[in-house]
Order: C-alpha cells, then sequence, then structure tokens
C-alpha cells in the first residue's frame, strides 16, 4: 500500500498505484470534487486524506470507486462505517467524532452526515451544497 505523504496533498486518489487526483485544500468540497472528477473513469481506487470523518465516509461509500483508505486521523464513525461495508481503512488516530475548528462543537457535515442516513442522497445533497456555493460567489 502507498504510504501517505500528507505534507505534499491534503487529498489524494490513486488507482493502480498512480496518483490521479490530488488537492491540498481542506475539508469535505476536496472529497466531493475529487468523485464528480474521477467516478466515470476509475475503480477500484485507494483514498489518502488528512481527515475522515462520518461524512467523507459515507462519500466514500456513495463514489462506488474507492476501495481502501489511508487517512491521518479518523473518527470511530468513519471507520464502523467503512468496515461495516468491506472497505479497508488505516488511520494514524482514530478519535471519537470530527469537531469543529472551535474544538467544542460537532463539525457541521459530521451533523449533516448523521441527518442522512443513505450514502448516495448524502452526496447528492453535499454536491448540490457545494454547486450553490459556487454560484453564488
Amino acid at each position: 500500500m502507498i504510504a501517505p505523504d500528507f505534507s505534499k496533498y491534503a487529498l489524494a486518489l490513486f488507482h493502480g498505484g498512480a496518483m490521479v487526483y490530488s488537492s491540498m485544500n481542506q475539508g469535505i468540497a476536496p472529497l466531493v470534487e475529487c468523485i464528480e472528477a474521477c467516478v466515470p473513469r476509475y475503480r477500484d481506487c485507494l483514498l489518502h486524506d488528512r481527515v475522515i470523518g462520518l461524512a467523507a465516509a459515507k462519500l466514500v461509500v456513495a463514489s462506488g470507486m474507492i476501495s481502501s483508505v489511508v487517512a491521518g486521523v479518523s473518527s470511530q464513525p468513519a471507520v464502523d462505517f467503512l468496515r461495516g461495508r468491506g472497505i479497508p481503512m488505516e488511520s494514524g488516530a482514530t478519535v471519537p467524532r470530527i469537531m469543529a475548528r472551535d474544538g467544542v462543537s460537532l463539525c457541521p457535515m459530521e451533523q449533516r452526515a448523521l441527518a442522512t442516513a443513505d450514502p448516495d442522497l448524502f452526496f447528492n445533497e453535499l454536491r448540490n451544497f457545494f454547486r450553490n456555493l459556487k454560484e453564488k460567489s
């Protein structure tokens, strides 16, 4: 398995040992963009992501193209969700939940992920959310 180099990217997608997508941006948006750009072309990919919470785990499942994940930090719900769907995951550290930047409240995307059980529906909600943000800017 390819070892992550989070000094060069925050998120990277590998297919057949070659990096096919990467981003230095933080948050869940780069994963949404990655899936939109790569899902028609690739299957059986490895994802490296600095942080994998439940929101990212649901997107991984919805993509249908990611077969394994390596994270710097993961949440226990993300680990359980991916393993429950047969997607192996390695993580440098596992935390109970992904918290917001204030360190006190739950990350807003984690809250959204908890409110939407279906991964495909969740992916569509986030895709629409980010498209609307782009249109407004």
